[in-house]
């Protein structure tokens, strides 16, 4: 039985966080549901899930496009313990 990892998000992270919801007019606890939640479901038991970025130990996830929330590209690497956010951005539509 795999162990929930825990998920913490870089300084980096943080910073692009902070773009993207002003950008999409989101409050912290918006973004969190419309992107952080749903990957967390998806990778906090097997971050594996997605392959490595050639050269790197980064992994990117994208979310799932909605009516009110566009999709954006997650960069994360992850240990036995941590599962930890470096990066997001806003996927362009043509990706």
């Amino acid at each position: 039985m795999q162990v929930p990892r825990n998920c913490e998000e870089a300084t980096s992270f943080e910073e692009c966080k902070r773009q993207i919801a002003a950008a999409l007019h989101l409050s912290e606890q918006e973004f969190d549901e419309a992107y952080l939640f749903p990957l967390q479901q998806l990778i906090i038991y097997n971050p594996a899930l997605y392959p490595c970025v050639e050269g790197s130990e980064l992994r990117v996830f994208a979310t799932d496009a909605t009516p009110r929330y566009p999709s954006i590209y997650i960069a994360y690497t992850f240990d036995d313990e941590c599962i930890r956010l470096h990066y997001a951005e806003v996927k362009q539509a043509d990706e």
